[in-house]
């Protein structure tokens, strides 16, 4: 007989979390239930699926290559029948959100406290870290990008709302540096992300239409948008931030964009939020209100927003 699916869903969780008390958490069930489940299931596998210590629980090889072989199915099992019936109209189940750190703060967090109210049935894990996901290996139900994704066939793609990124600085740095065009910044002063996509080339394309290319260097190079726009508002010199990060910044005048008539890009000027997520088919309905829940959040900050599909 196989395994049934609350019980895989225990398993999956467990190798996730590497912890049975962890799993229990996220599927808010007794400790003793995971145990129970995953004793059982070695036992009708006939194989042993973690090796547990006092900290930790780690996969066996064998857990490891039975997690790979059932993730992604029992995630569209599972997907499929939270499609149907009344979930269908009114969303429900939990959902795996990967996103970056600043993303996620300022963004998906509004974005989860509006769609509790709406949806009290909707459980989220989001998943914050400026490294991408693995969508398979960690059963993400969808990630959002800020550079357009190559994906396989697996993976559907929809593009939610247009960035437009800003030189900003704080008003006391420009007042010591004034500047009558992108090719005025001083040498040496840039905050700059880390990531080469973000860090080598900014490009400015003035109503004209001619583009202005600098190599930005400076003294400080850091991994998340918080972090540059921390540093910036603090006079450490000028950064290139997308408007969703600097929008309150901008209207509270503790940053100002020097050339509001420039566009601005760290690597090209179709910049972008993207979706991605598993191609089923079909759209969880549970996805779709997060995706479209993020789209109008983008909306109300002002930004040009694509046709949905």
């Amino acid at each position: 007989m196989n395994a049934d699916l609350k019980t895989l869903q225990i398993f999956c969780a467990a190798i996730r979390e590497r912890s049975f008390v962890a799993a229990a958490r996220e599927l808010d069930v007794d400790p003793s239930v995971v145990s129970r489940a995953i004793a059982g299931l070695e036992s009708h596998l006939d194989t042993p699926l973690f090796v547990r210590t006092t900290r930790r629980v780690e996969p066996t090889e064998a857990g490891m290559a039975y997690f790979n072989a059932i993730a992604r199915p029992l995630t569209e099992l599972l997907s499929a029948g939270e499609n149907l019936g009344a979930s269908a109209t009114q969303p429900e189940g939990h959902i795996r959100i990967a996103v970056s750190t600043a993303f996620g703060q300022q963004i998906m967090v509004p974005v989860l406290a509006g769609l509790r109210r709406a949806h009290p049935a909707l459980t989220f894990d989001l998943q914050m870290n400026d490294a991408f996901a693995d969508m398979a290996g960690e059963q993400m139900d969808v990630a959002f990008r800020l550079v357009e994704p190559a994906v396989g066939a697996d993976m559907a793609v929809r593009k939610l709302g247009d960035v437009r990124y800003h030189l900003c600085c704080a008003p006391d740095w420009l007042s010591r540096n004034p500047m009558a065009t992108p090719a005025d910044l001083p040498d040496n002063v840039a905050v700059m992300f880390s990531s080469p996509a973000f860090r080598h080339l900014w490009r400015f394309r003035g109503e004209d239409g001619r583009v202005i290319a600098i190599r930005p260097t400076g003294p400080i190079v850091a991994t998340g948008a918080l972090a540059i726009l921390d540093a910036v508002e603090r006079g450490m010199g000028p950064g290139l931030l997308a408007d969703w990060t600097i929008a309150p910044a901008l209207d509270a005048g503790t940053l100002v964009d020097p050339f509001p008539t420039y566009e601005a890009t760290p690597h090209n000027f179709d910049t972008a939020v993207w979706a991605v997520y598993p191609q089923r088919g079909y759209l969880p309905a549970k996805v779709r209100v997060v995706l479209d829940a993020v789209q109008e959040r983008l909306a109300s900050l002002g930004q040009p927003q694509p046709a949905t599909a």
